[in-house]
């Protein structure tokens, strides 16, 4: 039987699991983005905002264009209510993925956030 990956364990709420492999994943190899990026998120469903934002902004440093991280970085923005970061964040990710739905989604609930319905507007209509 194959033992669930650290994502998987994410998605079923199983936080101490999916930080185990993760981080020893990271032992493996220190700069190791998706690992990085999995202890950012499983820092943010902890409410860890400031761990997160560390992970996810050290994961930036190692590769800056992975679009993934960026909308990691901008849902931790979300969550602290840091709305100008968080249309920041998302920007830079859709930037990067612009086919990216969710991406896309994220970035218009933010706009809307921050009171640009208009453009919130034309990011939601692209979504669809």
């Amino acid at each position: 039987m194959n033992s669930p990956d650290a994502q998987t364990l994410l998605q079923q709420g199983r936080l101490d699991e999916a930080e185990r492999i993760a981080r020893q994943s990271l032992q493996q190899q220190p700069r190791d983005v998706e690992s990085l990026n999995m202890l950012g998120l499983i820092a943010l469903r902890r409410g860890q905002l400031p761990r997160a934002q560390q992970l996810l902004e050290s994961s930036i440093e190692i590769d800056p264009n992975y679009a993934l991280t960026r909308h990691y970085l901008g849902r931790v923005h979300d969550a602290a209510g840091n709305v100008a970061a968080a249309v920041t964040a998302h920007g830079d990710a859709l930037g990067l993925a612009p086919a990216m739905f969710v991406i896309r989604l994220h970035y218009a609930a933010a706009l809307e956030r921050a009171g640009q319905n208009e453009h919130a507007a034309i990011h939601y209509f692209r979504a669809s």
